[in-house]
């Protein structure tokens, strides 16, 4: 698992290997709360619909990794202790090893480690960044996968970039097949089906569930589960009845 050095955590000037220019900087959107330290845990940045699906991805990768990793949607995530503005947000990470917590106000890479895997979705306000200076930042902070996804391709020129760090840098990820990615951060497969991004898992060769996906095979459950109770007792009037014919 890689490691941000201490020397930035603590709020040093001096960083790893290939440190940018400058490091990305979220200017929050009033209005905006903060913690007992100062460091900001949310504000009023609006979403569209396309960032808005990655609230179900979040879920989705959440019930997967249940007890076994923190996955964040949107979460402020502070990365040089003693520097409040030294904060950038994904829009969906996944981090290992770091300590579950069923509420945070917010992410601190001095208490925990770094994510492992971060996805950001393009949009007409941060295509630039997301695939410049955010992207380096993530390089810098040794985030091992970033992945980048432009639903309606209109500034990649494919609706899925991947970045793997190797030896400290980002090398683009090469597809498996055409509309298929293999994610070695989360053991699953990032694909494309009918356009819309999906998770799978090679082990169970299935797909993971959305949300409502989720929600839709809890009902049918519940549904099934009323049926077969039904049936019973259907039943049981039947043989009652039979028996007091017999009788």
């Amino acid at each position: 698992m890689s490691s941000i050095p201490q020397s930035m955590v603590n709020g040093g000037e001096v960083g790893r290997g290939t440190r940018p220019r400058k490091l990305y900087r979220y200017k929050p959107v009033p209005p905006f709360a903060v913690d007992e330290e100062g460091y900001l845990c949310e504000d009023s940045m609006s979403q569209d619909s396309d960032h808005a699906t990655l609230f179900g991805y979040g879920l989705s990768l959440k019930r997967h990794f249940e007890g076994r990793a923190a996955v964040h949607s949107d979460l402020s995530t502070h990365y040089a202790k003693g520097d409040t503005g030294a904060v950038i947000v994904p829009d969906l990470f996944v981090a290992f090893g770091g300590e579950e917590r069923s509420y945070r106000r917010s992410y601190k890479l001095w208490e925990d480690p770094p994510p492992e895997f971060v996805l950001e979705v393009l949009s007409k306000k941060t295509w630039k960044k997301d695939r410049g200076l955010k992207k380096d930042t993530y390089e810098f902070l040794g985030v091992q996968e970033c992945w980048l996804y432009d639903p309606r391709v209109r500034w990649l020129d494919a609706p899925l970039e991947g970045y793997r760090l190797r030896g400290g840098v980002y090398e683009a990820v090469e597809p498996a097949s055409e509309g298929r990615f293999e994610s070695e951060a989360l053991g699953l497969e990032l694909r494309l089906r009918d356009g819309e991004l999906r998770f799978f898992d090679p082990k169970t060769g299935a797909y993971i569930r959305t949300f409502d996906e989720a929600e839709d095979a809890a009902e049918a459950a519940e549904r099934r589960a009323l049926d077969a109770e039904r049936r019973v007792l259907e039943a049981e009037r039947e043989i009652t009845t039979l028996r007091a014919k017999l009788e």
